[in-house]
């Protein structure tokens, strides 16, 4: 058994890994970035996937406001477990971006995933509950 974080613990440790959330945009980014500059593989036939990820990444978007804003936390372990979850959800939007971009060898196809990405993330900043 853990042993309860205080409510100011659990604060940091959320502020870093927001932290380390947010800066896994920019990784991406530049992995895709330097893996078409370098050639890599050939691009991949078109087989569609742009439509089915944006859908993809609007669920995951809207799901990750809808946890954050509809559902109450009573408690700042909730609360931490909560903002995790959301923050998760945002962060495959930018693997969406990331695959889309690998797949048609474009790194502009990307770009409005790690910006929603970098939106969301920078809106579900961690506050404590009142």
């Amino acid at each position: 058994m853990t042993p309860t974080q205080t409510p100011e613990q659990l604060r940091r440790t959320a502020l870093i890994m927001w932290l380390v959330f947010l800066s896994t945009v920019g990784m991406f980014a530049f992995l895709l970035k330097q893996g078409l500059a370098s050639g890599g593989l050939p691009p991949a036939p078109d087989m569609g996937l742009a439509p089915i990820f944006t859908g993809l990444a609007v669920m995951m978007g809207v799901g990750s406001l809808i946890l954050r804003k509809v559902f109450p936390v009573p408690d700042t372990q909730k609360w931490f477990v909560r903002n995790v979850i959301c923050w998760v959800m945002n962060e495959s939007i930018s693997l969406l971006g990331f695959v889309l971009g690998q797949q048609q060898h474009d790194f502009n196809v990307a770009i409005p995933y790690f910006a929603t990405t970098v939106a969301f993330t920078l809106f579900m900043f961690p506050k404590l509950p009142d």
